[in-house]
């Protein structure tokens, strides 16, 4: 297991599809934001607050349960907010993490 990340080594080789669906899920969020779609918000904040921890990335954990949250209460502000924040978790993380993983 990597320390710093807690991930799994048997997850090693699914941890960059696992950053590439991450941006995915984030351009639907923006998109989904836009059209003020908070099923699609719940859903994926709801699939992100479980997916997160299993691979050791408890921040986006963190951040999928209060887009959910914040979905349920149609609180753009908030979701505008954590789904900025999911967008730079994930991009440090992919500065952090990949290059780990090669070594």
């Amino acid at each position: 297991m990597l320390r710093k990340f807690d991930i799994p080594e048997e997850l090693f080789p699914l941890v960059p599809d696992f950053f590439r669906r991450r941006e995915e899920d984030i351009m639907h969020l923006h998109q989904a934001l836009k059209e003020k779609n908070y099923q699609v918000i719940l859903f994926i904040g709801h699939q992100l607050k479980g997916i997160g921890s299993s691979y050791g990335f408890h921040d986006i954990s963190l951040a999928g349960e209060h887009l959910e949250c914040a979905s349920r209460s149609q609180n753009d502000k908030e979701l505008q907010f954590w789904t900025n924040h999911l967008e730079s978790i994930v991009r440090d993380l992919i500065k952090e993490v990949l290059p780990s993983l090669k070594s």
